[in-house]
Formats: C-alpha cells, sequence, structure tokens
C-alpha cells in the first residue's frame, strides 16, 4: 500500500496504541504458520481492498453515499485461534494498511480488558487524571476508523453479566455508526454462547466475519 508522503506516521501508531514491533508492518511483512494463516491473510487483503464497504465516514452518510450491499456497513473480522497463530500480528498489519488507505483514517488497538478497566475507571467521582486518560481510551474506542480488540476472553468475568454487556455494546455502537472492527480470541466461536450468552453469539455474526486460524504456537519450538 503506498504511504502519503507528509503524513507523521510514527504518531499515528503513537495515537493509535500500536505495540513497538508492529509499527509500520503492513501485509507484506506477514508471514503465515500454517496454510488457514494464509486463507486469513488472503481475507485481510480483501476487507483492506473493500474497506468503503465497511467504514461509511460521516461525509459519506450526510451525502447519502452508501455502498449498494449494506450488510456489510460497520462490519470487521474475528480472528479465533490458539496461541502463537499471529492473530495479533495479522490484526495489526490490518490497521496499518487501514491507515495507510488514507490521511484521514485513524486506528486504535486495545486489549479488551485494558477497554474495560478504562469503563471502570471512569466511574470514579473524583475528576483525577487517570480519569481522563481512561475517558480518551473510551473516545478513540468509539470514534477510531478502525479498532483493533485484542484478546476478548482474556479478561476477568463475573456473574454479573458486566463483562458480556461491555463487549456487546461496544462493538453494536461502531456497527451502528459505521465504524469496523478487528477482534482477537483464543475463544473458539462455537464456545462464544456459553462465554458471552445468547445476544453476543447471535450479534456476532453480524458484526463480524469469523476467520479461524489454526497451527502450532509460532514462538515456541516444540520437539515430539
Amino acid at each position: 500500500m503506498p504511504i502519503v508522503y507528509g503524513i507523521d506516521y510514527e504518531m499515528r501508531w503513537e495515537q493509535g496504541h500500536i505495540p513497538l514491533r508492529f509499527r509500520g508492518k503492513g501485509f507484506d511483512s506477514y508471514e503465515p504458520v500454517h496454510h488457514t494463516g494464509k486463507i486469513a491473510l488472503h481475507q485481510a487483503r480483501k476487507f483492506v481492498d473493500n474497506f468503503g464497504d465497511h467504514y461509511v465516514s460521516k461525509k459519506r452518510r450526510l451525502a447519502g453515499d452508501l455502498p449498494k450491499e449494506r450488510s456489510n456497513i460497520g462490519r470487521g473480522i474475528m480472528l479465533s485461534g490458539n496461541n502463537g497463530v499471529r492473530k495479533t500480528t495479522l490484526a495489526t498489519a490490518i490497521a496499518t494498511e487501514v491507515q495507510w488507505l488514507s490521511p484521514a483514517h485513524h486506528v486504535y488497538m486495545t486489549r479488551f480488558s485494558d477497554y474495560k478497566e478504562a469503563l471502570t475507571n471512569t466511574f470514579e467521582k473524583e475528576d483525577s487524571i487517570l480519569k481522563q486518560q481512561s475517558k480518551e481510551v473510551l473516545r478513540r474506542c468509539m470514534l477510531s476508523t478502525l479498532l483493533v480488540l485484542d484478546d476478548i476472553g482474556q479478561e476477568h468475568r463475573t456473574s454479573s453479566g458486566f463483562t458480556e454487556s461491555t463487549l456487546h455494546e461496544l462493538v453494536r455502537k461502531r456497527v451502528e455508526a459505521g465504524l469496523p472492527t478487528v477482534v482477537t480470541t483464543n475463544i473458539d466461536p462455537e464456545d462464544m454462547y456459553g462465554i458471552y450468552g445468547k445476544s453476543f453469539d447471535s450479534f456476532r455474526l453480524e458484526a463480524f466475519q469469523t476467520i479461524e486460524m489454526r497451527g502450532a504456537d509460532s514462538r515456541k519450538n516444540y520437539k515430539d
């Protein structure tokens, strides 16, 4: 993807909370570790190539410039698979490619557990620096062109249902605003119902294209 000269991409990666090791690395830097990774890469390229069908800016909305196939508006990708299959690496490559598409795009990345913590921090009565920083995290998660929500399923959950409703509300609001989300998870899609409930399990089919990635943990060298 051609880079637009004059754009401070280092600042974009910093503001987007992109981890240092992934900054400026797009699809050409991604190396699949399994044939499902190759399939995932192909689907990721397709998503970026057709990003205008998934993301609808305010300017386009006001002009009535909507995609012919409206079912893709706000629809993102859920990368599901075991540890070490490079889900997060691919997710950040998607974010990088989307940022390269247009200077008007802004991407943001956070772990779902960190988003949940930021939301909890905003409940504090005292208007502290932490509370203001947490509000900024929520703002970026809600308004960024593309959000990468990393590691759903790794967060602490209780019987209150707060975690489940928090995830559902965030994703639903983004879909309704025409803002796609890329999610990574170790949870098998078939187990979503038992973990996040009926409502989210049903809604995820509308909100995401689920791509399953398999293979050995690329971060370890196992011996038979």
